[in-house]
């Protein structure tokens, strides 16, 4: 890679690593606030937000509501600590070694269970804006959508990626070795 190939690619890893960061704490934050704010939303905001009945915003509701979070915030900073790790590599110019596969890897594996944690979290989800209705009026909704499917397509993608570049590095070492 020439000197002015490498500077580019170390100045956009530079910048994506500053933006992974940003949301690394961003995004839990902005999933927290809007279970903070939820008993001050319009219910129109609510209805589009959710796309499940919900009775009264009470505590328990809130709580629930957090609670069946957690677990996305978890993967999405395990993702985004992994990002920043990728970016931080590129950015100190070292590409294609085995701590870049490793990344790939483990990005390809938090994406895989970030779609199967989605699926959970929108049943919890569902169940958590329900626990302000009567008794016999509580749902839970189980599905996946597109979302899911392309979460999962990405972490397949990335886990294999992890899997060529293994290969590629392996290769390069044999033939580093061959005389």
């Amino acid at each position: 890679m020439t000197i002015q190939k490498e500077a580019q690619v170390q100045l956009v890893s530079r910048i994506l690593r500053r933006l992974s960061a940003f949301w690394l704490f961003g995004g839990p934050c902005v999933i927290l606030g809007v279970w903070i704010a939820l008993p001050w939303l319009p219910e129109s905001i609510k209805t589009e937000m959710f796309h499940h009945p919900m009775g009264p915003v009470t505590p328990l509701v809130l709580a629930a509501g957090i609670a069946a979070s957690i677990p996305g915030i978890v993967v999405h900073v395990l993702l985004f600590l992994q990002l920043m790790r990728l970016f931080g590599l590129w950015e100190k110019g070292i590409i294609l070694e085995t701590a870049n596969v490793e990344c790939f890897s483990k990005l390809g594996k938090f994406y895989l269970l970030s779609a199967v944690i989605n699926i959970l979290q929108e049943s919890a989800t569902s169940f958590a804006l329900t626990l302000g209705l009567p008794r016999g009026h509580h749902s839970i909704s189980i599905g996946f959508d597109t979302n899911q499917i392309q979460t999962f397509a990405i972490g397949l993608f990335l886990w294999l990626t992890a899997f060529v570049l293994e290969q590629g590095h392996r290769i390069k070492q044999e033939a580093d070795l061959t005389v």
